[in-house]
């Protein structure tokens, strides 16, 4: 067992609880999930994703996930995960939101953005009664992952490679380790 905020109940709780900084916070100002979506239209996240529908972007609100280290005992240590909505505004500490803690050794390889309760809940089993919508209908939509390098590169989480594993290691240019030959 481990304690874990399930992202569509806390925004679903949060919507119904706290209305005013819900709109402050997650949905930030009128028009603006349509006006973040509109500047991001040209992008191939947006193009590509299934699950953005044009008369849906005025109520789907982009998060950005955050994850980090710390150091935790002596031999171990812990990732803090949060989100945040992309559209809201606040001091930090009024919009970003814990997800969980977990310890580095028990890290391990699903969405908001249907906008309903899901069907199964995290031990796939079927969820009984009926599907409900979440915060009246809003949704999300993981936009941005942010952490640091060991974040991304753990090989049980996203599996991104290291700097120093792979020949090519910039993405954005022809740098390579000193033991690779460049590509061409």
């Amino acid at each position: 067992m481990h304690p874990f905020l399930l992202p569509h109940l806390w925004f679903s709780t949060f919507f119904a609880m706290l209305p005013s900084r819900w709109s402050t916070a997650v949905t930030g100002p009128a028009c603006a999930a349509r006006d973040y979506w509109n500047n991001v239209r040209d992008t191939e996240f947006f193009k590509s994703h299934p699950g953005l529908t044009e008369s849906e972007l005025h109520r789907t609100v982009p998060i950005g996930m955050h994850g980090d280290g710390g150091a935790f005992s002596h031999n171990d240590s812990l990732f803090v995960l949060t989100w945040n909505s992309l559209i809201g505004s606040g001091a930090t500490r009024a919009t970003r939101f814990l997800m969980t803690l977990v310890r580095k050794s028990d890290m391990v390889q699903e969405t908001m953005l249907t906008g309903l309760e899901p069907m199964v809940n995290h031990l796939g089993e079927a969820v009984k009664g009926p599907i409900k919508f979440l915060a009246n209908r809003y949704k999300a939509c993981l936009a941005q992952l942010r952490g640091d390098l060991e974040f991304y590169t753990m090989s049980s989480f996203l599996s991104f490679p290291k700097w120093n594993e792979v020949g090519r290691m910039c993405w954005k240019c022809l740098a390579v380790g000193a033991n690779a030959s460049p590509l061409k």
